[in-house]
């Protein structure tokens, strides 16, 4: 009798919550690639390297070099300059990622241009025979 009283009492026990997780942190690998970028209002394209290293094409014709890292999951670091030769010309960008359900990324600019938004979305790969 105790063992049926025990197996009526573990059934009746309340489960616990099923537990949504939030989004996935950010890896680096989800940032590697060509990317078309709105920095605030004005287009750019972006690419950034496995290796850390990062190029950026502003508003077509100046090209910035330099290098990326993502901090925690969350923070994308840009340390660029389009005079690298220039001790003087490089700077550094913080922002803050969070990724759309459109399969973009964006955030505000936490430092560098603070209040400015980036908006990412990656470039998808073209087939050879495409024109």
């Amino acid at each position: 009798m105790l063992n049926i009283t025990a197996v009526i009492l573990l059934l009746a026990a309340p489960m616990p919550f099923w537990r949504e997780r939030g989004p996935r942190e950010l890896r680096p690998s989800d940032l590697v690639g060509i990317w078309d970028v709105k920095w605030g209002a004005i287009p750019c394209t972006m690419v950034f390297e496995g290796d850390g290293y990062y190029r950026c094409w502003w508003c077509g014709n100046t090209v910035y070099t330099g290098s990326w890292k993502l901090w925690q999951g969350k923070r994308l670091w840009i340390v660029e300059s389009n005079r690298p030769d220039i001790p003087g010309s490089w700077h550094s960008y913080a922002i803050h990622l969070r990724r759309e359900a459109d399969g973009r990324f964006a955030g505000p600019v936490m430092e560098g241009a603070r209040g400015v938004e980036f908006r990412m979305l990656k470039r998808l790969p073209r087939r050879p025979d495409a024109r």
